[in-house]
């Protein structure tokens, strides 16, 4: 069995996997939604990767990485997508996507948020505005 049969097989067998266990979806290469689920802002990057977890738990996320880790594959962070240099898609291994965990949470008392992994400036801007609006200081 050479090199690419194994990773191919790694790559396919991971899919199954995570796609068994996770709440969120498994997007392999040659999938029809591949290119809308991998493309990140800076569309001049090429990275192509063999398998994106788009999560939505944190369960999700440590399936991926267990998932990695098992299967020996390269893996990269997809936070809100806007790394200019790409480093969120790595090259034939497997993005852990967090685009969809987008939760902001303000403790009106402490003003202090806890912010989600795919969450964007606007996500915070937002939950900050909205304690603002509802508890002045």
């Amino acid at each position: 069995m050479s090199v690419t049969e194994t990773h191919t097989d790694s790559v396919l067998s991971a899919a199954r996997e995570l796609r068994a266990v996770m709440q969120g979806t498994v997007v392999i290469r040659g999938d029809g939604d591949y290119v809308r689920t991998r493309q990140i802002w800076n569309r001049a990057v090429e990275n192509q990767p063999a398998l994106l977890a788009v999560c939505e738990t944190s369960e999700d996320v440590q399936a991926a990485v267990r998932s990695a880790q098992r299967y020996n594959l390269p893996v990269s962070v997809r936070g809100g997508g806007h790394d200019w240099t790409g480093r969120a898609l790595c090259s034939d291994g497997l993005v852990i996507d967090l685009s969809r965990m987008r939760q902001v949470i303000v403790d009106p008392h402490s003003r202090v948020a806890t912010v989600a992994g795919g969450a964007q400036a606007k996500d915070v801007a937002a939950a900050a505005g909205a304690l603002t609006r509802s508890h002045p200081r």
